[in-house]
């Protein structure tokens, strides 16, 4: 089999540790879009814990597990299976994908949370969609800035990405909360911070880039947030 390098690299929890709490489908784990109601409470268990998923684009565009995932073997397909709006105890909203992992055609559900999920907490179920859920994944997932974009600051002036300064804020888009950024290991984790639709974004001293151990130098972006590395 052909090298199959990892593109990009999440956090994700098996679906069983998301599960009904209180519902009409009391007990089952988070799955695709046709096999959920609305309205059900799910809880994140408490002892849940994420596994990393390492995947990447095949030649006709669709998602394959990579190599060094903790989850499926190399090869096998990854499909994008369902995007899920989710109501958090402070009553923001928030989204859930089910990524499904096809090892040997039998159908793995994982989750990828687009919020921090609480264990414990109580989500409720407001709504789910396949047909968008490729989209907010790409809407998600790693994207570049080449030299020369310019992104705007925090006091609206404009600037160069190669330009940018440790310290410097800037002015983000997203759908839903906003986050901070806590760079760790090479990957950026999110904490919840305000239910502004534009925060701004502050480089952080010791950032580093890129999956792998050593910082890429190439342009390359977290999940929501894109930042360039000059060469």
């Amino acid at each position: 089999m052909a090298s199959l390098p990892a593109q990009l690299k999440f956090d994700v929890y098996p679906a069983t540790q998301f599960c009904v709490d209180r519902g009409a489908n009391e007990g089952d784990a988070l799955g695709t879009f046709d096999e959920v109601e609305a309205g059900d409470i799910y809880r994140m268990r408490k002892d849940a814990s994420a596994l990393t998923l390492a995947m990447r684009d095949d030649a006709d565009g669709t998602q394959l597990v990579a190599e060094g995932s903790q989850l499926g073997r190399a090869g096998d397909k990854l499909t994008i299976a369902a995007c899920h709006q989710l109501m958090t105890p402070d009553g923001t909203l928030a989204e859930i994908l089910t990524l499904t992992i096809w090892p040997a055609g039998q159908p793995a559900h994982y989750i990828l949370p687009l919020c921090n999920l609480e264990p414990g907490e109580d989500y409720e179920l407001v709504g789910s969609e396949a047909e968008t859920a490729s989209l907010r994944f790409a809407d998600i997932a790693c994207l570049s800035f080449l030299a020369g974009t310019h992104l705007t600051l925090a006091s609206g002036a404009q600037i160069a990405v190669e330009a940018l300064q440790e310290g410097d804020l800037l002015l983000t888009r997203e759908n839903g909360a906003a986050y901070s950024v806590d760079w760790a290991h090479c990957v950026a984790r999110h904490r919840q911070h305000s239910a502004r639709s534009d925060p701004p974004r502050r480089v952080k001293h010791g950032a580093r880039f890129g999956f792998d151990a050593e910082p890429s130098p190439l342009c390359m972006a977290t999940p929501r947030y894109a930042w360039h590395r000059p060469r």
